[in-house]
C-alpha cells in the first residue's frame, strides 16, 4: 500500500503544469453551445441583442457572435464577430472582434462573472473610452 501512494504521488509530480487541475477546467466544457444576451450603453441607446455560439475548454472560450446591425454600414442586416477569450474560476474575459460585415472590423473588451447554477454571465464592455454592462444566458 506505501508503494502505491508513493507511486501515485510521484505521477502527480510527473504531469505537466496544470494538469492536476484538470478537473476544473474541464467543468468549463459544460457552458459550450449557444447563449443569448445583450449590451447595453452608458447613455440612452437601447440595448443590443446578440447570440454567441461558444466553445469552453481547457480554460479558453472560443466562438462567434452575430448581432444585429446597429452602427455598421446601412443595408446589411446583421454583424458578425470572432470571440476568444480566458476563464480563471467564475471569472471570465474575452474580446470580440467584428469580422469585417457592415463594415466593423474593431475589437470590444468583455469582462464578467459566471453564475454556473443559472447558466448566465453579467459584466462590462469596454473600447476605446466608452462601455456598458451585458449579460447573456445559456439556451
Amino acid at each position: 500500500m506505501y508503494r502505491l501512494v508513493i507511486a501515485l504521488a510521484l505521477a502527480l509530480i510527473a504531469l505537466p503544469a496544470g494538469a492536476q487541475n484538470s478537473g476544473a477546467q474541464n467543468s468549463n466544457a459544460g457552458l459550450s453551445g449557444q447563449w443569448q444576451g445583450s449590451y447595453g450603453y452608458a447613455d440612452s441607446r437601447p440595448p443590443v441583442s446578440f447570440i454567441m455560439e461558444a466553445t469552453f475548454a481547457d480554460g479558453s472560450l472560443s466562438g462567434t457572435i452575430s448581432e444585429p446591425n446597429t452602427f455598421g454600414t446601412p443595408g446589411v442586416p446583421f454583424l458578425h464577430a470572432y470571440v476568444r477569450g480566458s476563464i480563471d474560476g467564475d471569472v471570465i474575459q474575452f474580446t470580440k472582434t467584428y469580422d469585417g460585415t457592415g463594415g466593423q472590423s474593431h475589437s470590444v473588451q468583455y469582462n464578467g462573472v459566471i453564475d454556473r447554477a443559472n447558466r448566465r454571465i453579467t459584466g462590462a464592455w469596454r473600447i476605446q473610452g466608452s462601455g456598458g454592462q451585458f449579460t447573456m444566458t445559456m439556451q
